[in-house]
């Protein structure tokens, strides 16, 4: 790419594969990745799959009420889909430490969460024939270019501090991102959903400020929103960003704002609650005051 500082790549097909498996577990709450209008896509390219259908319930219902963390770091557990293909005859529990990337099943808390994390395993084996080669002939060759342009968008002059480091594209993520201590991954325009790269950019943004925050969940997806808008406030000035504030707003409309409000309600006024559950004006003129008093508390705790 132009600026070494940025790096934009495809994500690895393992990777995809494994948000491909999660895109079918439906589950509750944040990192969801089921979305009924990717299941409508992959019947039409052939890839509609009951026994993942299958398994997904499965996984929701094995985790049912335990914690899904774990699952959200699966897609660490190998670095490519090589390494992923080696193991795909045993279960996690049978493969040695040197064979996985991350110790994702020793860091399961819960018996239900190892379980499911073994499930997951199984079901990705079964899927991979189908999905690598769905994979190469309807999503891999979009990304290189998608690539090209999400980069050129990271790389402008006033917004490349903000950016991620690393930056991975994704056919199966959609509209969604996952920030990684590798790679923040971000969703690319597919013809499943509507969203453009201006979104798949303010994804990067807003996952790059996750990952910078300290905190729980709820806390650092409520400071991450207010640090991405106030970032695109203060390059308003900057007329080729005006899509990237156009497309922030789109965004901003349509979050459901209401479990981060809940989690963090004694960090808010009420007044504050009230706006960033109606959205609109009212939201960006909250996460604004917001934006102002966490650099208020930076300068006092420099």
């Amino acid at each position: 790419m132009d600026d070494p500082a940025v790096s934009v790549t495809p994500c690895d097909p393992w990777r995809e594969l494994a948000f491909h498996v999660l895109a079918h577990v439906p589950l509750r709450g944040a990192g969801c990745l089921f979305d009924p209008a990717y299941h409508r896509w992959l019947t039409t390219i052939g890839l509609d799959d009951a026994a993942l259908v299958d398994d997904g319930e499965l996984v929701a219902r094995t985790l049912a009420p335990a914690a899904s963390s774990s699952l959200h770091a699966w897609p660490l557990a190998f670095a490519d889909l090589d390494r992923f293909r080696r193991t795909t005859t045993r279960a996690l529990a049978e493969l040695a430490p040197h064979e996985l990337d991350a110790p994702v099943l020793a860091a399961a808390g819960t018996p239900p969460e190892r379980t499911a994390l073994e499930l997951l395993h199984a079901a990705a084996a079964l899927a991979l024939p189908a999905f690598e080669a769905a994979w190469r002939r309807h999503m891999a060759p979009s990304l290189t270019r998608g690539c090209t342009a999400l980069a050129r968008w990271l790389t402008l002059p006033p917004l490349r501090m903000h950016a991620p480091a690393r930056v991975q594209l994704s056919s199966v993520l959609g509209p969604r991102g996952r920030g990684f201590d590798d790679a923040v991954v971000v969703g690319a325009p597919a013809p499943w959903h509507d969203h453009d790269l201006t979104h798949t950019a303010i994804m990067a943004l807003h996952e790059a400020a996750v990952m910078r925050t300290a905190g729980d969940h709820a806390a650092r997806e409520l400071a991450a929103l207010a640090t991405v808008h106030a970032t695109l406030q203060s390059l308003a000035a900057h007329d080729d960003l005006a899509p990237l504030a156009t497309a922030h707003d789109r965004w901003l409309a349509t979050l459901d704002l209401r479990a981060i409000v809940a989690a963090h309600a004694d960090a808010l006024t009420p007044a504050q609650r009230t706006a960033l559950r109606s959205g609109g004006e009212p939201r960006r003129a909250a996460l604004a005051q917001l934006a102002a008093r966490m650099r208020s508390a930076s300068v006092h705790d420099g």
